[in-house]
């Protein structure tokens, strides 16, 4: 049986498919297409939607510690609970990589309407 498709949207490199339809990236994919924009998008940076996105990279710039492990998991949580509604957020974890002084970040979610538990894991690198 097929999966239940409860959201698609287009790919970031979108393709047409064999039947000459443009591809599509749906449920769980979508989720993470959409996280991994989010995160990546400084706020200010889209015309039609200034507060969009979220201020993680500015965060590389400060002294590296726990303090700033911390502070870059509340601005993923404020990001997270504005702009991506078809998830629940269970739990952001934000671990220091001392050999490479950056930032190991898991995301754990529920996708609405399928009940399915996932997760996102990024690494931001200090520049």
């Amino acid at each position: 049986m097929p999966e239940e498709i409860f959201f698609r949207d287009l790919p970031l490199d979108p393709t047409v498919n064999s039947e000459g339809d443009l591809s599509s990236v749906t449920n769980r994919d979508c989720i993470k297409q959409s996280l991994k924009m989010m995160l990546n998008t400084a706020k200010g940076t889209r015309i039609f939607n200034s507060d969009y996105g979220c201020r993680v990279r500015a965060f590389l710039f400060e002294p590296f510690d726990n303090s700033t492990a911390q502070r870059i998991g509340n601005e993923l949580e404020e990001s997270i609970k504005n702009y991506e509604q078809r998830i629940q957020l269970l739990n952001i974890n934000v671990d220091m990589i001392l050999s490479t002084t950056s930032y190991e970040v898991a995301i754990v979610y529920r996708i609405a309407n399928t009940q399915a538990v996932d997760s996102l894991k990024i690494t931001l690198e200090r520049l």
